[in-house]
């Protein structure tokens, strides 16, 4: 019997210490066709899905992803500058948020990791602004910690490694 409380209390413990920590996933529609070269000028535009239109948390998540992939891009050497959207520039990344979730710091206090991670999925396209060519697809799903005592429980967490992941991709 004390075998089974034994298997209980270490299940138990690594229940609890699961999603400690905030992670993002790639899933690629079209790989990399061509390298990006660091001298080029990119017009980035971050958009709602059309379900997600209009709602608070997905125009906070639009914000900060704007925000840190403006800066992002250039400070990892992947473009020369970021341009607004109507800009003229040598490509256009489109990055479309949808599945925005976002979890209160009320029902974290409540209900701890029970209330689930913040999490949000995007969807990056890349083209040669001149030709309309895709150069790269792919969808980005991040996620925040779900525990409450983890330091990557916020939804910027889960946009951070969203960014990385874009980054990383477009290497």
């Amino acid at each position: 019997m004390t075998s089974f409380f034994k298997l209980a209390a270490a299940l138990l413990v690594a229940g609890s210490l699961t999603a400690c920590s905030a992670a993002a996933k790639v899933q690629m529609t079209q790989p990399k066709s061509a390298a990006i070269p660091s001298q080029s000028v990119v017009a980035l535009e971050v958009v709602p899905a059309g379900n997600e239109a209009g709602d608070e948390d997905t125009e906070a998540v639009l914000q900060k992803l704007r925000s840190s992939l403006f800066g992002g891009l250039v400070a990892n050497g992947l473009f020369k500058q970021v341009v607004q959207p109507a800009e003229t520039a040598d490509y256009k990344m489109q990055i479309t948020v949808d599945g925005v979730r976002t979890v209160s710091q009320g029902a974290r206090i409540f209900l701890g990791a029970l209330a689930g991670e913040n999490e949000f999925s995007a969807r990056c396209l890349v083209t040669n602004f001149a030709t309309g060519d895709k150069v790269t697809d792919f969808t980005v799903m991040g996620e925040s910690a779900a525990h409450p005592l983890s330091s990557e429980n916020d939804m910027d967490d889960a946009i951070n490694k969203v960014v990385e992941k874009i980054i990383a991709s477009l290497r």
